[in-house]
């Protein structure tokens, strides 16, 4: 999985700097408005407040000059308490005509209303008024009113919390509609990074809306225009690939694999070791197609092979894992795993019973069908399976001119006893109860390693690629049973596992014994846990899978959950759930069996996984043969293309190993790197 880079410290963006720069200025200008508007306010009351203390001396001064008489002031005095009672003034005083004080009233300046800061810091001036009191033509005195500055002070308090408060929320206002305004313009950007962030990662299903800025329409365009070439050109890539895939792997007539790529498969199986060549192999052989070539035509003949192989794979179809060539000119192979030969003869006599009612078949009694078969076990010779399923075959024909007939199993195989169904159900029943599976361990090592392990826990670490944690991508676990006699490889039970329906239990318990593992072995790195087609088709998986991974929460990230191809055309929805749970859970994503299932591998383009493995038989002799090379190179390009990693497996000879690494497959597992051990293979020194 990718992860976005972490930004570097330092950095500003420019939605950021542009509104700094923008509300700055706006700022700046309301608050040089209100400082402005302030300041008049304080001239304005300033010129008031001298105004108002000489009018209003004035006018007393008059007043009192009609009852002034010179050592009687009482009426003087009513007078000038009835205007010092309004609070308009902080002081009144009257002096006789030598200058002293005969009347004085004084106020203090408080108020409650107006801050004791505001007023330090906008202080106003009151300037005495002054006039002259007379009786007749004679000055009997002097009166003096300074006014109070309170109402002044009031007025100027509320003007400056009017004028913040609209202040503060044209700022607001402001603030909100630039940052709307911004998101809206900056938005193409946003999705300009998006774009390129898909693109870096090989994503190119980019499809940007235009946006209706003339400047940043133009630029959409170019990277749409960019995205399309690109998205053409990987598909013209892919179809290319495809084509050739097919040429080099498929037969022209048919569609199904040819018999080169369907032996190397069978013979990669049943070497394997982990019962994956377990099963029955069947020759299908049409007697007597040269002369129907000859009498209706090439055409006709290709039609009627083609209706065959459809009936063929068709029948097969629904054993998961099977597998369809043709395998000659009018012979057809099929491999059917976890099969024994009781149940392959039924599904034999369906098979012959529909190709019977085939119309080309019908018109020709001449061509007819006969159908060998033969039961396989991991480590059967291939040449001897086909030698034995052609002389069934033959039988057949030469018995009852057609139908089928089994090998009657002259293959040197092991003296043991034979086990029979009921014993092996109550032992895989007994093992499954009683945790009897162990897990053993391969290391999928980095090709950068290019020693063998020659059968110890350590491999040499030369050249490690940056994929490579410490040399081992991963260590594959595989199932053993144990019991009183050792430990059992797959290849002996998997068959049954797969019979009697087992085999999501056995998952289910590998998975849990795996992320045990991993909580209590930290040196261990990573593990990659199989789970078959029957786990993922389970109503239940996401429940059990959600429940057995939060457990292990901690874990999930050295985790890989492998999944067989086949299972996205079998089971889609258990698919699915993998990748709906790895973004919660964190886990990698490998899918297996990698070549087998006949898909276009342009589907990696639009599902995201992390490795792929491809199957043995695209690896086995690959230093032989330039077909599968290409394909395999193909393979590499594509994958790392959607980063992805590419993993060899079923790697038995140097010869293998060195052609991988020419090819440029990222990590390798197999028998001529390390053979399975019971504990997690570790870098050497």
């Amino acid at each position: 999985m990718t992860h976005k880079p972490q930004e570097p410290r330092g950095l500003y963006s420019f939605k950021g700097l542009l509104l700094a720069v923008v509300y700055g200025v706006l700022v700046m200008l309301l608050l040089g408005g209100l400082i402005l508007n302030v300041v008049q306010k304080r001239e304005y009351l300033q010129a008031q407040l001298t105004s108002h203390g000489q009018d209003s001396a004035t006018s007393l001064g008059l007043s009192l000059s009609t009852v002034a008489v010179e050592g009687d002031w009482v009426a003087a005095s009513s007078m000038i308490d009835a205007i010092f009672d309004s609070g308009a003034y902080s002081n009144v005083r009257l002096l006789d005509s030598q200058g002293q004080v005969v009347i004085n009233r004084s106020a203090l300046l408080s108020l409650e209303e107006v801050p004791d800061w505001f007023i330090s810091i906008m202080p106003l001036q009151t300037p005495l008024g002054q006039a002259d009191v007379v009786s007749g033509w004679k000055r009997v005195g002097t009166l003096q009113v300074r006014s109070h500055p309170g109402l002044a002070y009031r007025d100027l308090w509320s003007t400056v919390k009017q004028q913040g408060a609209l202040f503060v929320i044209l700022g607001c206002v402001v603030f909100l509609l630039l940052h709307l305004l911004l998101r809206q313009l900056l938005r193409p950007l946003k999705r300009l990074e998006s774009a390129a962030d898909k693109i870096a990662h090989r994503r190119f299903d980019v499809t940007l809306p235009l946006p209706a800025t003339k400047e940043m329409r133009r630029v959409t365009e170019a990277v749409n225009t960019m995205t399309a070439s690109i998205r053409t050109m990987f598909d013209e890539q892919v179809h290319t690939i495809e084509s050739l895939r097919r040429t080099a792997l498929q037969d022209s007539v048919t569609g199904l694999i040819n018999r080169e790529t369907f032996d190397k498969r069978l013979q990669a199986g049943l070497s394997s070791g982990a019962g994956e060549g377990s099963g029955v192999l069947w020759l299908l052989e049409l007697k007597g197609f040269g002369r129907y070539n000859e009498k209706y035509g090439r055409s006709s003949g290709d039609q009627l092979l083609t209706e065959v192989a459809e009936v063929l794979q068709d029948e097969v179809r629904a054993v998961v894992g099977s597998y369809v060539a043709r395998h000659a000119g009018s012979s057809f192979a099929a491999f059917i795993p976890a099969f024994d030969l009781e149940h392959a003869g039924e599904l034999a006599d369906q098979l012959l019973m529909r190709l019977q009612a085939l119309e080309a078949l019908q018109k020709d009694g001449d061509c007819v069908t006969a159908l060998g078969m033969v039961l396989c076990r991991d480590g059967d010779n291939l040449s001897d399976l086909l030698s034995a399923a052609d002389f069934a075959a033959q039988e057949a024909v030469q018995s009852s001119g057609g139908g089928w007939s089994a090998a009657d199993g002259d293959l040197k195989r092991s003296s043991d006893p034979v086990k029979t169904a009921s014993f092996w159900r109550e032992l895989l029943r007994e093992a499954l109860d009683r945790q009897g599976f162990v897990m053993n361990f391969q290391p999928v090592v980095s090709l950068g390693i290019s020693e063998k392990n020659n059968g110890t826990n350590s491999i040499s670490n030369e050249a490690l690629p940056d994929v490579a944690r410490q040399g081992v991508i991963m260590q594959q676990v595989l199932a053993r049973l144990a019991d009183e006699h050792g430990q059992h490889a797959a290849a002996e039970f998997v068959p049954m596992l797969n019979r009697f329906a087992m085999t999501s239990e056995l998952d289910l318990c590998m998975l849990e014994q795996g992320l045990h593992r991993l909580s209590q072995h930290p040196e261990d790195g990573a593990l990659c846990i199989l789970l078959s087609v029957q786990t993922l088709a389970r109503d239940d998986l996401a429940a059990v899978l959600t429940a057995l991974l939060h457990k292990y929460e901690g874990e999930t990230g050295r985790l890989y959950l492998e999944c067989p191809e086949y299972a996205l055309q079998v089971c889609w929805a258990g698919v699915d759930v993998l990748i709906q749970l790895r973004q919660r859970f964190g886990y990698r994503l490998v899918i297996g069996r990698f070549g087998t299932a006949g898909l276009p591998f342009g589907y990696l383009r639009d599902l995201s996984v992390d490795a792929i493995k491809v199957d043995p038989g695209l690896v086995k002799n690959i230093d032989e043969d330039d077909g599968h090379q290409f394909y395999l190179r193909s393979i590499v390009q594509i994958a790392h293309s959607q980063n992805s990693l590419v993993i060899a497996v079923g790697v038995e000879s140097q010869e293998e190993w060195d052609c991988l690494m020419n090819i440029g497959v990222d990590g390798a597992m197999g028998y001529h790197i390390c053979h399975p051990q019971s504990e997690p293979v570790h870098l050497g020194g």
